[in-house]
């Protein structure tokens, strides 16, 4: 699958891990689109996929660990706690954690994301820590009602600023 072929060398250039929560929805549909017109345009990008006999533990780890910047594909259950390790609310724990800089895309109605349901072991968890990761004064953009292309535009063009001071990913 794609996803052994990224994960073969040893070592890999460093790039943007694009952070959703992957329901088969259409928020999935157009972090998807937005990922493939970023790819198009050069933008090493990743986004975690997982294919026969493959692990999407894996896959998010390696996404992790080469990290330089975050995506964040804020729906309105972005960030939420779930059962799995390797869900939005881990990525974006890691990039707090990490000092990861990231550039949060507005899908839902509400910003910071709150999930409209408790997290899996009935806390608050990921509203929580999205209420400290997307602070008032961080700038995103925002992907309602709006073609994947023109918001493809302006994450990319804040991603070239963003990460000029960092290492090449472009």
């Amino acid at each position: 699958g794609i996803a052994s072929e990224l994960l073969k060398p040893l070592v890999r250039a460093s790039h943007v891990l694009m952070s959703a929560r992957f329901l088969g929805d259409i928020t999935e549909k157009r972090a998807r689109e937005i990922y493939s017109e970023l790819r198009a345009l050069g933008v090493n990008v990743f986004m975690v996929e997982a294919g026969l006999g493959e692990t999407f533990g894996d896959a998010t780890n390696f996404g992790l660990y080469y990290m330089v910047a975050m995506i964040a594909i804020c729906s309105d259950n972005y960030g939420q706690k779930t059962k799995s390790p390797y869900s939005s609310h881990a990525e974006l724990k890691y990039a707090i954690q990490n000092w990861i800089p990231f550039i949060p895309v507005k899908f839902g109605e509400k910003y910071p994301p709150e999930q409209p349901h408790s997290d899996f072991d009935g806390g608050n968890k990921g509203t929580e820590q999205n209420k400290l990761a997307f602070s008032n004064d961080l700038v995103y953009t925002i992907a309602i009602g709006l073609h994947a292309i023109r918001t493809q535009r302006s994450v990319l063009r804040k991603l070239r600023r963003f990460l000029r001071r960092l290492t090449s990913v472009l």
